[in-house]
Order: structure tokens, then sequence, then C-alpha cells
């Protein structure tokens, strides 16, 4: 009996030993390698990524049926709860993929609103403000954790929650989960996804970890990811900055060579890279690429062209209503930066008087323009162009003073 054990013994450790060969093997690569195929593990929280959360509205259930036509079912509550609402968190907004190695996408199939939104419930026990997430997804409140609002706390990770969930595949289940915050903040109440992942690969013996977050705080489906190197050959990052956050179809430097992010499959956790050998040539908004050209209208009824501008650096900025506040850091960069460089600002329905040449991106000769340097309601993206026409430099336009203040000085 003690050899069957050992034999048994012996064929799990060489088990092990075979999957974590294979795993290494499969992050493995050579810099002849043209595809990279980088499998990648989930961590809690945003890692070095830039926090995000959206505003959480909370009504009766009334309200949320009249308005929504999915939400026709019933929900039960603890006895002793009183002032009960209703908020609604997402799983997902779209199909949350798997990669496929013969190139199709396996995607979930329960992409139902009904399916794929999470009720909770806010009101009181005890006159002490509580809310209940329906972890089970079955309707009834009483059979879930009764938790406490905490001060929402953006660089924290002490409060998050457990999300579980189900995809349903085309012939089979699979159970996932994922991480999310609720808190309150100046009144309000904060709901945000929280997790990202990292992938931890080598090429001709060099080792690099890529992190990838889904910039939106509402979802598990990565359907807007973002990319960062946050190792390279032993040197870790512990700041990332606006340029060094890549999206997909960018290109990510490894060594000397760069690679287009073809896509990450958050079902599977895989990235999936392709070498670029003409980076120079190519156009885009990111750190070192060609700057693409355009023609736009000034609220004045000036006509903008790129290829006409004689400036050392063109500056482009967003500003948003969503936060007014932009507005003031514009005007104060308009001030600052008056004559060194040329200025444009660019916002729905953007105030007359703020300085520079302003654009209005809601007009149809403009959406070329928004399409490159916005594509997106809200942004407080900035890109600064040189004169050989390439992106110098990337930025938020609350950090405007600390990246330009070496063109400044010239």
């Amino acid at each position: 009996m003690k050899n069957h054990h050992l034999v048994i013994i012996l064929l799990v450790i060489t088990q092990a030993c075979k999957s974590s060969h294979s795993e290494i093997e499969a992050n493995t690569f050579n810099s002849s390698s043209d595809t990279l195929v980088i499998n990648t593990k989930k961590f809690k929280g945003n890692s070095l990524f830039p926090d995000r959360a959206g505003y959480m509205s909370f009504r009766d259930f009334s309200e949320w049926e009249e308005e929504l036509d999915w939400f026709d079912f019933e929900l039960t509550y603890p006895e002793n709860m009183q002032n009960a609402e209703i908020g609604l968190s997402g799983i997902m907004l779209k199909p949350i993929r798997f990669y496929d190695k013969q190139g199709s996408d396996t995607i979930q199939l329960n992409t139902s609103r009904s399916e794929n939104i999470r009720c909770i419930a806010k009101g009181k026990i005890d006159n002490k403000e509580i809310f209940i997430i329906d972890d089970n997804n079955n309707k009834d409140f009483r059979d879930d954790s009764i938790r406490t609002f905490q001060k929402w706390n953006w660089r924290s990770d002490d409060s998050l929650i457990t999300y579980r969930f189900t995809l349903d595949l085309e012939n089979s289940s699979h159970q996932d989960s994922g991480w999310i915050k609720i808190g309150q903040s100046e009144g309000s109440y904060l709901f945000s996804t929280c997790e990202h992942h990292e992938g931890e690969f080598s090429i001709d013996g060099i080792q690099y970890t890529i992190g990838i977050v889904d910039e939106n705080s509402s979802s598990f489906c990565y359907f807007k990811p973002a990319f960062a190197l946050i190792e390279e050959n032993g040197l870790q990052r512990d700041t990332l900055y606006k340029n060094d956050i890549l999206a997909k179809n960018e290109y990510i430097k490894l060594g000397n060579s760069y690679y287009k992010i073809n896509d990450f499959y958050p079902g599977s956790g895989t990235i999936r890279l392709t070498k670029e050998k003409n980076f120079e040539s190519l156009t885009g908004t990111q750190l070192g690429a060609q700057a693409p050209h355009f023609t736009a209208q000034t609220l004045s009824g000036d006509t903008i062209q790129s290829t006409k501008l004689n400036t050392e650096y063109l500056l482009i900025a967003n500003m948003s209503g969503c936060t007014p506040r932009s507005y003031d850091e514009y005007g104060k960069m308009i001030q600052k930066l008056n004559g060194k460089m040329t200025i444009i600002g660019m916002e729905y329905k953007v105030p007359e008087n703020l300085g520079g040449l302003l654009v209005e991106i809601e007009k149809d000769v403009n959406q070329d323009f928004y399409q490159k340097y916005r594509n997106a309601y809200s942004s407080y993206d900035c890109y600064l162009i040189d004169k050989d026409y390439r992106i110098a430099d990337k930025f938020s336009l609350f950090d405007w003073e600390t990246h330009l203040t070496q063109y400044i000085e010239h």
C-alpha cells in the first residue's frame, strides 16, 4: 500500500510540474515571434491604473418598473428593513469573450439585461443606513449579507466586495467572480468594478509584466481595456502616467520592437499582440506616433488646417462640463502659455470666452477632428504635438503645468 501511495504522490507532483512548466512555456517567446499570445491572471484592485467610479442612483422599485421594460420581477426584503430603494449594478454591458486558438471567439450566451444586472437594496435597519447586494441573483435579499456604507477612498482596496456570476457558454457554464467597490462621497453613492489582470512573459530571456484594466467602471467585460507595461527586466513601475497607458489597437514597445495590442479576452485572460515593423510611419495619438492631420472649424467660423499651422508646438486640449473645474484649468493654461504655442480647446457647447482656438465638437464639420482627438462624451486628454508633427506628450488637463513646464521655459 505504501508503494501505491508513493506512486500517486509522484504522479500528482509530476502533473503539477508539467502544469507549471506548460504555463511558463506558454508565456515564453523570442524576438522572431510575430504573434504573442499571453496568458494573464486576475487580481484584486486597479494596481497602478487610475481609479474610476460612477454614481449609483437608488430609486423606488416602481420608478425602475416604469422606466425599464425588463424590470418586471418581484423583490423580497428582510422584514425589519425600512425605506427600501433599489440601485442597479451591471455585471457586463457586452458578452465576456474567451480566446479561441482557431481564431473565432467563444462568448457567453446569457446577454439579456435581466440576467446581467444585479439589484442592490438600500434602506434602514435599526435606524442605520445599510445596503444589500443580491449576491445569488435570486431577487431575495433575506439570504444576503447586510453591509453599511463606508466613506469612498480612491486608493484603498480594503472594503472591496467579491462579486460572483455565472457565464453560460455554448456547451458549459463557467463560474467567475470579480471585485466591486461601493461607498459614499459628499452625499452621493459611488460604484466601481475594481480588478485588473497581469501577464508575466519573456522575450529572449527579458522578463516583462503587462497590466490590463477596464476603463469602464460598471462592467467586467473589458469592452474598453487599458494596457500598460508595469515591469521590464526587473524594473517595476511605481506610477503610471497618461502617456504610459495604451488602448486596444495601439502599440506597446518591448525591447527594441513595437507590438500592436490586437485584443484582450477577459474570459480566458488572454492578450494577443502582433509585431509591427513600421511604427515610425504609423498615425495615432499615442506617445511617439505621427499625429493625425485634421481640418476643424472654430466658434468664430474660421477654418483650421493642421497642415498649414506653422508652430513649434501645437496643443489640443479636451475639457468637459462634467467637471466644471476643467474650464478653470483650461483658462489658467491659456494665460500661462499665451504666445508660447498654438492651443486648440474642444468641448460640447464650449464657453466662448475661454481663449485659444475653440472648437465646438457637436458640429458636423468637426466630426473628423472629434473622432481623432476625443471620441468620448467627456474627456480631459491633452495632446502636445511637436514641429515634426509627432505626439510629444499626452496628459490630463488637470496635470498641464507639470507636463508643460519644460516647454514653457524654452
